[in-house]
């Protein structure tokens, strides 16, 4: 990401949260921390090539400049395989996912949804809904109350 701090926080923020809930939800962290940093990695190239860092775009072109940092740095084939799956459609969950592409999906919307309400009045009842219906994973749901309606345990 260079020095495009505004996305470097994103990421930071989405692997914070995604370290939080896989551990309850026995996912692999490994994985799970790779996907999260990386889950935007084609943003910048989307946006130089289609003039857009839409979710599709940004998709089609993550994994490829992930599967690079990966493989230079010594990660294992399956590991890389993963990551760039789950990179190539976080935004897309199917009907059947594994427990780490659920942790990275999850923590992702808790930081899109705080990113959306931040210094705005939260809607309550609206939030409740999206968290009801919209996450994958009973953690995060619970993470997701506690950061964005300010529920406790």
């Amino acid at each position: 990401f260079g020095h495009d701090f505004k996305r470097i926080g994103h990421a930071a923020n989405v692997a914070r949260y995604a370290e939080q809930i896989v551990k309850e939800e026995q996912g692999n962290p490994a994985v799970v921390l790779c996907a999260a940093y990386l889950h935007d990695i084609g943003m910048h190239e989307a946006e130089r090539k289609y003039g857009t860092g839409s979710a599709r775009h940004h998709e089609e072109e993550g994994p490829v400049i992930a599967r690079e940092i990966l493989t230079r740095l010594g990660a294992k084939e399956k590991i890389v395989d993963e990551v760039c799956d789950i990179i190539g459609r976080h935004h897309h969950p199917g009907n059947e996912e594994t427990v780490n592409f659920k942790v990275v999906y999850d923590a992702d919307r808790i930081v899109n949804l705080e990113e959306d309400y931040k210094g705005r009045q939260v809607e309550k009842d609206g939030v409740s809904m999206i968290i009801d219906k919209a996450f994958l994973t009973e953690t995060g749901r619970r993470v997701a109350r506690e950061a964005l309606l300010g529920e406790k345990p």
